[in-house]
């Protein structure tokens, strides 16, 4: 009886864990002295996008969008670089364009994307 019980708490209990869909940062790049550029970026950003969209924090349709820019910015957790998409058919006013924003921190990882750019 106390082993079947055990089996129902470690059954049970699994799901306070983090499922299938939980997203850990991938590494998508290796610079010399973790000092890439915004070239280097902009060419593994298909390669975040696929990883990103893997865990579905990403539409993998954004593989296909417009790298409208790539710059280090100051967030809580330090210097990442933010790498802006745009979605030039989805208005034709360019301020009302559709823009994700991808994060890949200096060492290589993609750690997220939003679309809030924060």
């Amino acid at each position: 009886m106390k082993t079947l019980i055990n089996v129902i708490l470690l059954l049970t209990s699994y799901s306070a864990f983090a499922g299938g869909n939980h997203f850990h940062p991938v590494k998508v790049i290796t610079c010399p002295s973790n000092e890439c550029t915004p070239e280097q970026i902009k060419g593994v950003v298909p390669k975040a996008i696929v990883a990103l969209a893997k865990y579905e924090k990403i539409d993998p349709s954004w593989g296909s969008k417009e790298i409208e820019e790539v710059k280090e910015e100051p967030f809580a957790k330090g210097i990442e670089w933010k790498v802006t998409l745009v979605d030039r058919d989805s208005d034709k006013d360019v301020t009302k364009q559709k823009r994700r924003y991808v994060f890949i921190t200096l060492s290589g990882l993609v750690v997220g994307s939003n679309d809030s750019g924060k």
